[in-house]
């Protein structure tokens, strides 16, 4: 029986190329898995205009039907989760399941010191020290945004829409796999996610960060190997 094929959608500041160690080690396991890069990162060229988060839900669609032939399960990690999220509430024939480990998604407001260094580091010309102004996106929980360079309107254009309503929409059989230590989508959001997701299952793996999926490969798909091959 021929295996599903495994798409990969990276997260934000990093490419596909950083999932190579992962992709192998599910190839060994029978898998045709794909690792694309998102527009504006890695091989894909910075659009014109800032993106919004259905364009990058099409320009996914649009990577499937080109290259998947059959069914595909979908592993969305971090920003890539939005994305995942999103065209799994579609329903698509062919997505038999998903993954989403650390995914954004859950808007949460901002506590009121957060809020304060987020408008320091965003709007005030007097923070001319590039150390600072890393210190106070990361006080504020969105160094993200510090690092999205030319993206910085696209990412505002991503981060704005809340997916808890789309949660109950995905049917299809879902695993969480969150780390421990993930300080930039908490475990509380991966719970969340279960609690609204009918037909799922989450995994707390101890000790891990939000980067783990690529910096333990190896822990990451021993978590996932079992329900890929359902």
């Amino acid at each position: 029986m021929k295996k599903p094929t495994i798409l990969i959608l990276h997260g934000w500041g990093v490419n596909g190329m950083v999932y190579q160690e992962v992709k192998e080690l599910l190839q060994k396991s029978g898998f045709s898995v794909f690792a694309p890069d998102l527009p504006g990162f890695g091989g894909q060229p910075l659009p014109k205009v800032a993106l919004t988060l259905d364009d990058y839900l099409t320009f996914t669609k649009s990577f499937i039907r080109k290259n998947i032939k059959g069914k595909y399960i979908m592993i969305g990690h971090s920003f890539g989760g939005r994305i995942a999220i999103l065209l799994a509430s579609l329903q698509p024939k062919n997505l038999t399941g998903l993954v989403l480990t650390g995914a954004a998604g859950i808007r949460h407001p901002l506590p009121l010191r957060s809020q304060i260094a987020f408008f320091l580091a965003k709007y005030a010309g007097w923070v001319r020290s590039d150390f600072l102004r890393k210190l106070l996106y990361r006080v504020a929980g969105e160094f993200d945004y510090y690092k999205a360079g030319k993206l910085k309107k696209t990412f505002q254009n991503v981060i704005v829409k809340d997916l808890s309503d789309y949660l109950p929409k995905i049917m299809i059989p879902v695993l969480l796999v969150w780390g421990e230590n993930d300080f930039i989508i908490p475990p509380a959001d991966g719970e969340y996610m279960r609690q609204k997701i009918k037909n799922s299952k989450l995994i707390l793996v101890l000790g891990a960060r939000h980067n783990f999926p690529y910096t333990m490969p190896h822990v990451f798909v021993e978590k996932i190997l079992p329900f890929l091959e359902k």
